[in-house]
């Protein structure tokens, strides 16, 4: 009800919870807090259930001592216990009004039941605040077939408008990686559903799925080069914060499980997928558990739990230097993998460009009447030329033009590679090799050259700035070179200078870049 003569605050409030933006897996995190908390229910098992208009979350632990605290914003039991997660008496406040508006707690306590209904829409219409719960409490056998022997179901009907009961497999496998640390404990979470809620509250449910056997397993199964650790963090004023650590490789990448996920209170608060510090990243392909210990953490934790905010980046340091045998293997291996696909993404690139470029070639140059350069391109093999069946979209637009010849599908390959030659080396070299049968491009590029570093490291690679320093030594070894000039230009270039013919190849080339880097944009 109104209270004009205190500063209470008025039921528009609400809306902070209704507004707050949290999601199904919060919210049903919030409410598994509960169940598992030692100050809480102190139980090892959740069972979620659904209906089609209501959801249900359901237990058999000591049940609720004072159900009022159910119901009002700020109330905690787990507030001076180190152990629970709790803290600030908002989570499962937040987290009911999440799926709707009508609650109803049902307890029994020390063989007593209790049960209460706030519908929370019509506290909203009236802005009156609901009077407390006072009632003495009835015999255990009138309660719920399911909590007659202890324990506590929230009931959520009314549910918000816009909103929809999603229990699919992304909810199922985001909850369970949430609890792993719950889970090693031997809890669970099980999520069901009934035909109605009358069926739910004796205990009828159908669909029913383990949470624990589902992620436990997944996780042992999929894991490789597995480590563990206890870690420790010094604090300002000389205090040491204890985390237990396990970690391991994961072989696809899975991003739903990859990241240090980091625990307390028996459930996951948050994970880093992206870099433990500045200079360090996360690889797809890591996967971390760190369980804080609960003496000293629980302060360090924002007020809805899903973040660490003091010593968080001791933390994420703490634990790179544990995992760094496996984190150092990680990072070759991906640093090879990305060069690899650099490299081959490089080499199709230019010569899809020196195809459309060398398509004017007069007779005497690679066109589709040399016979002995018919090699036919295989799956991943880099030939470029242009050319009709080339397969690339230059070789697409490669034809006869002006009466010339049109280019040899595999007439001709470029290939990439990175080497440390040394700051003051030059920055690119290249080397061309089967010039009489099928000229080859080797090209070196010198990862001391910042220019080349940079664009190398960023994230993508620039590939179309390395192409374009490429270029230059690719005009250079054509323009120098006499047999693979004639090769590659035909008889006429024999008529100009090497200057003039690499002068020219620049012209030619650095356009095709500009226009590739143009239609990339667009």
């Amino acid at each position: 009800m109104k209270n004009e003569e205190t500063l209470a605050p008025v039921t528009g409030i609400l809306y902070t919870a209704i507004q707050s933006g949290m999601s199904y897996v919060d919210a049903a995190s919030e409410m598994a807090d509960n169940t598992f908390g030692v100050a809480a229910g102190n139980t090892d098992t959740l069972w979620i259930v659904y209906t089609d208009d209501a959801v249900l979350f359901m237990d058999k632990g000591n049940g609720v001592k004072d159900i009022n605290n159910m119901f009002r914003l700020g109330a905690s039991g787990s507030r001076g216990n180190a152990e629970d997660i709790g803290r600030f008496g908002v989570g499962s406040k937040f987290g009911a009004l999440t799926y709707g508006y009508k609650i109803t707690v049902m307890t029994v306590r020390d063989s007593t039941y209790h049960t209460f209904t706030i519908d929370w829409s019509e506290v909203l219409q009236s802005d009156d605040w609901p009077t407390k719960y006072k009632g003495s409490g009835l015999p255990s056998n009138k309660a719920p077939k399911f909590i007659r022997d202890g324990g506590t179901i929230v009931l959520i009907e009314n549910i918000r408008h816009g909103k929809s009961l999603r229990i699919g497999n992304v909810f199922k496998r985001q909850l369970g990686m949430r609890f792993m640390q719950s889970f090693e404990r031997g809890n669970d979470i099980i999520i069901s559903r009934s035909v109605s809620v009358a069926d739910a509250l004796v205990g009828k449910f159908y669909d029913s799925s383990s949470l624990s056997a589902c992620v436990i397993d997944d996780v042992r199964s999929r894991t490789t080069d597995k480590g563990k650790a206890v870690i420790t963090v010094q604090t300002e004023d000389g205090r040491s914060l204890r985390a237990r650590l396990m970690y391991g490789r994961l072989p696809d990448g899975d991003a739903s499980m990859s990241g240090v996920h980091v625990s307390f209170g028996g459930r996951t608060i948050e994970t880093e997928q992206r870099k433990f510090d500045e200079t360090r990243k996360v690889p797809t392909q890591f996967m971390a558990m760190v369980f804080l210990d609960n003496k000293g953490w629980k302060e360090c934790l924002n007020y809805n739990k899903t973040r660490i905010t003091e010593y968080r980046e001791e933390l994420m340091a703490e634990v790179a230097n544990a995992a760094h045998d496996l984190l150092d293997k990680l990072k070759e291996e991906t640093e090879a993998a990305r060069q690899t696909t650099l490299e081959l993404n490089m080499s199709n690139m230019m010569s899809d460009m020196l195809g459309s470029m060398f398509k004017d070639a007069p007779d005497g140059g690679l066109e589709e009447g040399d016979e002995d350069q018919a090699d036919t391109p295989q799956p991943g093999d880099n030939s470029g030329g242009g050319g009709e069946g080339g397969g690339t979209e230059a070789g697409k637009r490669t034809g006869t033009k002006s009466g010339h010849g049109k280019k040899r599908a595999g007439s001709f390959s470029v290939s990439f590679q990175f080497a440390s030659k040394g700051e003051r080396a030059g920055p690119v070299y290249v080397e061309s090799i089967n010039v009489e049968t099928k000229p080859t491009f080797i090209v070196t590029l010198n990862t001391d050259v910042r220019i080349i570093a940079s664009n190398k490291e960023r994230e993508p690679a620039n590939a179309d700035s390395l192409c374009l320093l490429a270029v230059y030594g690719i005009a250079k070894e054509i323009s120098t070179n006499e047999p693979l000039r004639t090769k590659m230009l035909g008889e006429d270039a024999d008529n100009q200078t090497p200057n003039e013919v690499y002068d020219e190849l620049l012209m030619r080339m650095t356009p095709e870049i500009s226009t590739k880097k143009k239609k990339g944009a667009e």
